[in-house]
């Protein structure tokens, strides 16, 4: 897996940016065949503590798994740090620093989107889960739905973005929250 780091600024002012690689593989996975119910796919990447966390979107048990490595340029191995039964795929993270919590979005095989918060308090460290994880169910607020990703924005705001779904029929286009 690669990672690609840019200076925001450079892309926002620039027609060009250069970037720093930073590549790794995950140290518990042995098998490589191509499949679709592996777990070690992943849409969600935050900064802590001087590491990117990788948030993996297993498709085979349906948790999460979160990976630690260096944010500075090289090729690591990506430790586990923290699992989760998320019962659906995880595609979207992002870190609260002013009140240190994390926000996860995703949806179950079913459509069903949610969020899951993981609160300040926890044991410090990158075991995120050690204190568990509140799910919010999104459905009676936006439908069934692919939550595709969250960035927090302030004052406890957060946007979400959802790619078109169609279920039973019915198509939703996508559209940010």
């Amino acid at each position: 897996n690669i990672k690609y780091k840019i200076l925001k600024q450079e892309f926002v002012h620039s027609n060009s940016v250069s970037a720093e690689v930073i590549s790794f593989s995950y140290e518990d996975q042995t098998d490589f065949t191509a499949s679709n119910d592996h777990n070690f796919d992943a849409e969600s990447i935050v900064v802590f503590n001087d590491n990117l966390l990788i948030f993996s979107k297993n498709r085979g048990d349906l948790k999460t798994n979160v990976y630690q490595i260096p944010k500075t340029t090289g090729n690591y191995s990506a430790i586990k740090v923290s699992t989760f039964n998320a019962e659906g795929f995880i595609t979207g993270a992002t870190y609260n620093v002013g009140d240190d919590s994390f926000m996860l979005s995703g949806y179950s095989s079913s459509g069903t989107p949610f969020l899951l918060y993981v609160s300040n308090d926890r044991n410090s460290g990158n075991d995120l889960f050690n204190n568990g994880a509140v799910k919010i169910d999104l459905t009676p607020d936006i439908g069934p739905s692919q939550i595709e990703g969250i960035t927090f924005f302030n004052n406890e705001r957060y946007y979400l973005s959802r790619g078109e779904v169609n279920v039973n029929g019915a198509n939703f286009p996508p559209k940010l929250y």
